[in-house]
């Protein structure tokens, strides 16, 4: 039996929108991704970030 062809999937966006907390870049093996730093100091930010969200789902 031959080898099956690898078909490559482009990487998928790590980008998001935020208007509440700093947004950092970051190049990671050659893709873009981005994050947002934490800290106690942004608690205060929390209920603006959440206002709207009626649920919340963790994995892991």
């Amino acid at each position: 039996m031959g080898a099956s062809p690898t078909i490559s999937k482009p990487a998928p966006s790590l980008d998001f929108d935020t208007s509440i907390f700093k947004k950092e870049k970051a190049n990671l093996a050659g893709h873009k991704e981005f994050t947002v730093r934490g800290g106690r100091d942004l608690f205060c930010l929390l209920s603006d970030a959440f206002k709207g969200i009626k649920q919340i789902g963790v994995l892991g």
